[in-house]
């Protein structure tokens, strides 16, 4: 059996249709077997114990399913997509007992093909969101929109996202709509409502209190009924006519006065008899009642004038007299009994039917006053609707005012001339552009404090663009988060010579960047840090040559001067004070597989070498570096002796000497050092068997 490495194994780049038909391999740490497995068993059993988690956040929330997070300074998202333009995309939640078809809620959008007749309140590119209770016809599966929050709003926008498209808002306490309402049915309220314009059926427009646009709609067909009522027919009443429906219309509400709206006459003070009518005088039901007022005197001769009724024809039943007459004179003829409606008659006009009368007068006084009472509070009770009205009116206006003002000062650009203050919190969805140019020289831009009562030292050198005081006793923390693959905090700093406007390239030596410490001395922070980390141009800059190296500067004890102490270059560090390493030093070792003739020493990158041989061996040097040393460490793996030819002069050698020679299975050790930089101050030390 062979045995082949995991890297030695071809990658596959994609999964076979059938995942049933890619396998891997597994260990199950519980029954200790190893074995094959497929991708679909790996997929249907990865969550099927476990919360699936996209993103390195831990679960705070109980009962989870999934859970998707990420960081984003704009948004993040989870999309559905739907490539066939005929169907939908829809994110559906279903009930325990759900069958696809009933208890459940979808929320989706259409695609630009949609046309299904099954729902075709939906149109192309709609979305929607929609809930199927237990059936077609049942009461429950309702749909819930709102917020839980109790002085929160729910905001209807249409036409864009801004808050100038905000066409309606309600609460816990009302509903608002800022735009106009339409209604094609009938709309039942059953508390108040307040509006600012009626339109009605013929466009013209109220724009009153509710109260009165009623009473003028009210004045209106009044007034058109009395006009009809008033009208002068154009033809003769000396023999009956027929008047039809229509004019006539709801006459039942209108009062005739004395000299009647309805007359009949000859010539001057001469009136014929007029008959009035209720119901088909062939009908076989009851007639209608009429209800006749008529003075004591007036304009007939000085006497009231005489009220005949017939029953119709086809009536059985009998007729009801209502007769109000001034001054309690009154004359009442007939031809035969009077009916009560307890079924008693009266022939005559007995003293029970005279008490009947006065009770009558009596009880019709006291409805009187009671009629009185009621207008007058119904007019104060009109007054205070009236009150109420324009003080819901001046709410809203308010509210508007209120509104209003919000947008402008959520879209108002300008200047303040003097200073903000913001006892608050600000939240700022653009950008902060600071231009001051002319801000104080041993001043801050922007200062920032939160010590005790606000306090901060003054700069120490000129034109602070930011300075921060931190919290007294507390660490003063500056922390720059950074989430997301191949993202990371950057703290950088950018120098160029010229100015803002033209920029300049960067000149050998110039400081791109420094880092300081400072320290209170009991009296200042001195204008010049006594340690500090400079980034350092080692030439001058093009697109092409950005060479640089690192300081490190420190002030001695018992001393104000700083001084350098270090420098990192790209390809050499240089030390200017004493190094004291407490656990020494490791240096990268350059090994040889197998034997070796010839071996060249590159002072610029090696420090330390090992190799063997079983030859001569001859050593090449190169690359000289001031006060370089590098140590070499040969072993003679071979039965007979070798010849080392070690590539210093025979002066400049321990062995006075160009060769040495090895004996058989043995090791030596040579030490090379170089001094000022070539082959004649370059030196070797030679320890062999």
């Amino acid at each position: 059996m062979s045995t082949v490495k995991i890297s030695q194994l071809p990658f596959i780049t994609e999964l076979n249709a059938n995942t049933e038909k890619t396998l891997m391999a597994g260990v199950d740490l519980v029954s200790g077997l190893t074995g094959k497995i497929s991708v679909r068993t790996l997929a249907e059993g990865l969550y099927s114990n476990d919360v699936l988690n996209v993103g390195t956040n831990p679960i705070i929330l109980e009962n989870v399913v999934a859970q998707f997070t990420d960081s984003s300074s704009e948004y993040i998202q989870i999309n559905l997509q739907n490539f066939d333009g005929v169907g939908s995309s829809d994110y559906v939640a279903s009930a325990n007992n759900s069958d696809g078809s009933n208890n459940y809620i979808d929320m989706g959008i259409n695609g630009p093909g949609f046309n299904d007749p099954v729902y075709s309140s939906m149109l192309p590119y709609d979305g929607y969101v929609y809930s199927h209770g237990p059936s077609h016809n049942d009461y429950r599966g309702n749909l819930v929109i709102g917020t839980a929050s109790s002085n929160a709003n729910v905001v209807l926008i249409a036409g864009g996202t801004q808050s100038n498209n905000i066409v309606g808002r309600f609460n816990a306490n009302k509903f608002n709509f800022f735009n106009q309402v339409d209604i094609t049915d009938d709309l039942v309220v059953t508390g108040n409502v307040y509006v600012d314009n009626i339109i009605f059926g013929d466009s013209s427009i109220q724009e009153t209190s509710l109260t009165n646009r009623l009473d003028a709609a009210f004045l209106k067909a009044n007034n058109a009924l009395a006009n009809v009522a008033n009208a002068t027919f154009g033809f003769s009443l000396t023999s009956p006519q027929t008047i039809t429906a229509n004019i006539l219309t709801a006459v039942h509400r209108l009062g005739f006065s004395a000299n009647g709206l309805i007359r009949t006459e000859t010539g001057t003070g001469n009136f014929k008899n007029l008959s009035l009518l209720t119901g088909d005088e062939v009908s076989t039901g009851n007639s209608g009642s009429i209800n006749i007022t008529t003075g004591s005197g007036g304009a007939v001769s000085g006497y009231g004038g005489d009220i005949t009724i017939t029953p119709g024809t086809g009536n059985s039943g009998y007729g009801k007299v209502n007769i109000n007459v001034a001054n309690n004179l009154w004359t009442f003829n007939t031809n035969g009994s009077i009916k009560f409606p307890d079924n008693t008659t009266q022939v005559t006009a007995s003293a029970p039917f005279s008490y009947s009368v006065a009770s009558y007068g009596h009880a019709n006084a006291a409805h009187t006053q009671a009629n009185n009472s009621f207008i007058h509070a119904n007019n104060a009770y009109e007054h205070a609707n009236v009150g109420f009205d324009e003080a819901n009116a001046a709410y809203a206006l308010a509210n508007s005012a209120y509104y209003l003002a919000d947008g402008a000062l959520a879209n108002t650009t300008g200047t303040f001339a003097g200073d903000l203050t913001v006892s608050g919190n600000t939240f700022v969805t653009g950008y902060f552009n600071i231009v001051n140019p002319n801000f104080q020289a041993n001043s801050a831009l922007i200062d920032i404090t939160a010590s005790d009562g606000g306090f901060t030292v003054p700069p120490s050198n000129s034109y602070y663009m930011m300075h921060v005081t931190g919290k007294s006793n507390n660490v003063t923390r500056v922390v720059f988060d950074s989430f997301g693959a191949n993202t990371y905090p950057l703290l950088s700093g950018r120098m160029g010579r010229g100015s803002a406007a033209a920029p300049a390239a960067v000149a050998n030596n110039d400081v791109l960047m420094r880092v300081v410490g400072n320290g209170y001395t009991g009296t200042q922070f001195p204008s010049s840090s006594p340690t500090k980390v400079d980034f350092v141009a080692a030439e001058n800059f093009s697109d092409t040559n950005r060479g640089t190296r690192i300081e490190f500067w420190n002030t001695p004890i018992g001393s104000n001067n700083i001084q350098k102490i270090a420098t990192f270059n790209a390809n050499e560090v240089s030390f200017t004070g004493t190094i004291a390493p407490q656990k020494g030093f490791i240096y990268t070792p350059t090994i040889y597989q197998g034997a070796q003739t010839a071996i060249t020493i590159d002072f610029s990158t090696t420090s330390l070498i090992k190799a063997e041989l079983t030859a001569d061996l001859t050593f090449t040097l190169t690359n000289y570096v001031h006060g370089k040393v590098v140590e070499v460490w040969l072993t003679n793996t071979g039965g007979t002796q070798r010849t080392i030819t070690h590539g210093c002069s025979a002066l400049n050698s321990t062995i006075n000497s160009t060769t040495f020679t090895m004996p058989a299975t043995s090791s030596a050790y040579l030490r090379y050092f170089s001094i000022d930089g070539d082959n004649a101050n370059t030196f070797v030390a030679v320890q062999h068997a």
